[in-house]
């Protein structure tokens, strides 16, 4: 289950006395968000990532999602909606939820592991998590609308490489970039310029962006999410950059597998500046790991 309570203003009527207030009631919860044990709950802006321990191993992922009509620059609702019977998601802000994103992340089963997101203005705003294996997984949340930029492109056609002897998936580029592909980045370029100059332009009713703005005058400043980059016609880049299917796993950008220990990570966490990763396991490891 899922709730989120608005936290009332203080100090309120009871300070100074011996009463403590409660909110009895969230403004809203779900038990559909996830069909398990939920151990890890983000903000990024006003969407939501969240884990959930699952013993089914494909279930195991961290959802992107949002919830219908919800604004945090709105007024709160005054009354939050009561629980009854067959009721399995409940929301005083006028829906329900959509689900964005599902990012893959096997080997989680066991409950309690958190994720860590940066959603710093230092860079990319990066989603981590590890797994009983000893390895991180890692997602650029920006790339996601702007899509796979040379560095990805070359990595991909040195994968290629190996697995055939040969790659054509950047024919024809000095950078490694397809045609198609150095259209669909110049877009991207080209709308986030756009955006930047419009000096934070305000999402219109449900259409929200991955890339959190940290601005402390309007919690709302976002820019909308595109329907994703186009297709690059390399299949292993089309899988981890093609954000149209919101039910589909979404492989990881980048992984990371600590050598020579087998042990889970239960805790990760970005410094301030988001070049350093630290993750914490279950026997007494403390692995720090630099940005690439």
């Amino acid at each position: 289950m899922v709730n989120l309570w608005a936290v009332p203003s203080v100090p309120d009527a009871n300070a100074g006395t011996d009463k403590t207030t409660q909110v009895h009631y969230p403004l809203f919860s779900s038990i559909e968000v996830h069909s398990d044990y939920v151990d890890c709950v983000r903000f990024h802006g006003d969407l939501i990532l969240s884990h959930a321990a699952s013993a089914h191993d494909r279930k195991n992922a961290i959802h992107l999602w949002k919830i219908d009509g919800f604004n945090s620059a709105d007024p709160v609702p005054k009354e939050p909606p009561l629980p009854g019977p067959n009721i399995y998601t409940r929301s005083a802000f006028g829906d329900r939820f959509q689900r964005l994103l599902t990012f893959d992340m096997p080997d989680t089963i066991p409950f309690y592991i958190r994720f860590g997101l940066f959603d710093g203005l230092s860079g990319h705003p990066m989603l981590v998590m590890s797994n009983s294996k000893s390895k991180y997984c890692f997602w650029d949340l920006q790339k996601l609308e702007q899509g796979p930029d040379a560095h990805d492109f070359s990595t991909a056609k040195r994968g290629s490489s190996k697995r055939r002897g040969g790659g054509n998936a950047a024919r024809g580029s000095k950078t490694g970039m397809s045609a198609l592909a150095r259209d669909a980045q110049a877009q991207a370029q080209a709308e986030e310029r756009s955006a930047s100059a419009s000096a934070g332009l305000e999402a219109d009713g449900d259409t929200k962006s991955l890339v959190s703005h940290n601005d402390s005058n309007a919690a709302a400043a976002v820019t909308p999410v595109p329907t994703g980059p186009m297709r690059t016609g390399n299949a292993v880049l089309d899988a981890k950059f093609d954000p149209s299917d919101p039910f589909r796993p979404i492989p990881p950008h980048h992984t990371l597998t600590v050598p020579k220990y087998n042990f889970l990570t239960r805790q990760c966490a970005w410094s301030n500046d988001g070049r350093w990763l630290v993750g914490a396991g279950d026997i007494g490891l403390i692995v720090i790991m630099k940005r690439w």
